[in-house]
Parts: structure tokens; sequence; C-alpha cells
């Protein structure tokens, strides 16, 4: 019989050191809400007053430092002094020091003519330039500055045909920004 109350007490101590070593330790649980990235205002691309000429030829939009500047593919074209020519600006908004990449049509974009749809021109070309007139690697990734902010103009190539037909032409497309 001493065996089992050697087995009795041996039990007895177990359950009571079980119920001694249980402890609670806190948890802090935390979340921080930030500003959701955006793209904020957008300005239009204007390639402004273009000559229609017996032969067709290319006009480029690009930054001269922080000049936004138009040249053509052919040295003799005439220009038109236009203080409408500007590239497309864009501006972000989201975390500071959050970051982005920047995705461009890769397929020619067509302007048509808005009086004569039968009319029409090819964008191609679009380049991104920060806002000193550097073109910007879009396969990397951007940061947005520490005031929340950032900005950056496109550009592009515009081809006119033989003999252009003369009017207005307008045409759309997208510039895709991820934000990561």
């Amino acid at each position: 019989m001493k065996v089992f109350k050697f087995f009795a007490i041996t039990l007895a101590f177990t359950a009571v050191t079980a119920i001694a070593t249980a402890q609670t330790k806190e948890i802090t649980s935390k979340a921080e809400v930030i500003a959701v990235s955006q793209i904020g205002d957008v300005t239009d691309m204007d390639f402004g007053k273009l000559y229609s000429l017996a032969t067709g030829y290319s006009v480029t939009l690009e930054m001269d430092g922080a000049i936004d500047k138009r040249t053509s593919s052919t040295l003799d074209v005439p220009t038109v002094s236009d203080a409408t020519i500007q590239l497309a600006t864009v501006n972000i908004q989201g975390e500071a020091s959050s970051t982005y990449t920047i995705g461009v049509p890769v397929a020619a974009v067509t302007l048509t003519d808005i009086a004569n749809s039968a009319n029409t021109m090819s964008l191609t070309d679009i380049e991104i330039y920060d806002m000193t007139g550097n073109v910007i690697n879009i396969a990397n990734p951007r940061a947005i500055g520490l005031t929340s902010k950032d900005k950056f103009k496109v550009g592009g190539t515009l081809t006119l045909g033989d003999a252009q037909p003369v009017g207005v032409y307008e045409g759309t497309f997208d510039i895709t920004i991820t934000f990561e």
C-alpha cells in the first residue's frame, strides 16, 4: 500500500505544478493608416500648330532641361511660334518614400480630326521625363518624395502624313501608375 500513497502524492504534486506555471502575456496590436496613393492633376499634351506639307514628317515633344520643346524629323520643316506647346504633366500623391512604376502605351495612339474622323495621325514613342528634363527609365520604380508628392512629364512623337488634312486632332491614351 505504500506504493499507492507515493503514486497519489506524486500525482497531486504534478497537478499543483501545472497550475502554478500558467502565465499570461499581453500582446499589443497596431496598424498604421496611410494616405491612399493616387494620380492627382494631369495637364494635356499639346503639339501646338503644325503645317500641312506635301511630304509627311514627324514632330517630337521633349524636354530641353526644364523647358518643353518641339523638334522635327525634317530640318526644313517651318515651325510655328506657338505658346501652347507643352508636354503632359502628371502629379502623383501618396505616402512619403513609397514607390510606384509607370506604364505607357506600346501601340501607336491615334489622333483623329474632330471635324472629320477619316483624318488621323499617329502618336508614338511616348517618353517620360523628370521635371529637370532627364528621361525616366520606366523599368525602375520611382519614389514619392518626402512632401508626399511627385510629378513627371510625358512627351512623344506625332507623325503627320503627306498633305495632312487641315483640322484639329485629338486622341487619348492611358498612363498606368502602379503603386507599390
